[in-house]
Parts: C-alpha cells; sequence; structure tokens
C-alpha cells in the first residue's frame, strides 16, 4: 500500500485522494509487484492448454490415419 507524501495515512491502491488529509494523490504510482508474480499467469496456462488440446487433435489424427492405412 502507498502512503500520502502530505500525511503519511495509508492510500488504497487506485485512490485519488487521501481520504485523512484529501490530498490529491494520483501522481502516487501503484507498489511494484512482489518478486516471481506475473499479470500473464492466466494468459500462459490459456495458450499452454490451448496448444496441448491442439496437439492431442494432432496426434488423434495420426493415429486415425496410420490406422486406415493399415
Amino acid at each position: 500500500m502507498n502512503t500520502c507524501p502530505r500525511c503519511g495515512a495509508e492510500v488504497p491502491p487506485g485512490a485519488r485522494y487521501c481520504v485523512m488529509c484529501g490530498y490529491r494523490v494520483e501522481s502516487i504510482e501503484p507498489a511494484p509487484a512482489p518478486y516471481g508474480t506475473s499479470t500473464l499467469t492466466g494468459s500462459v496456462l490459456i495458450v499452454t492448454i490451448a496448444a496441448a488440446a491442439i496437439g492431442a487433435g494432432i496426434i488423434a489424427g495420426i493415429i486415425v490415419l496410420v490406422g486406415t492405412l493399415a
């Protein structure tokens, strides 16, 4: 959580004004994400699942093709 530069009160992320003194805090940047966290976790998971599904489909298609040729 950030602090107000005027009074030192804690300012919630995304707040535009300090709730204690009314100081405009829009210029305070949000705290950086903790080490080891990523905002792309959900996207990476979706891509991984999609790639696995495509791979499984390709393998199934090859098995069917080989079965029809035999």
